[in-house]
């Protein structure tokens, strides 16, 4: 059920590369942007998932961790 919600809804699966991407996952979780499925590549990047609605925010808390999607 919940895959089919979160097809409904559309998501992304985004790539962060950057010096501090785990404070890009803290922005993440302080404003409430929900996010899974989380996997390191290596120490400056990670892919993920997030709600499509949720992108544009996710954009401009990029730059305050040093981080590109």
């Amino acid at each position: 059920m919940k895959r089919a919600m979160n097809y409904v809804r559309g998501t992304a699966t985004l790539t962060a590369r950057g010096l501090f991407p785990e404070r890009l996952l803290n922005l993440c979780a302080q404003n409430r942007l929900a996010f899974w499925g989380l996997s390191w590549g290596d120490e400056t990047s990670f892919t993920f998932r997030i709600r499509l609605k949720d992108l544009p925010r996710l954009r401009q808390y990029a730059p305050w961790a040093m981080c590109a999607i």
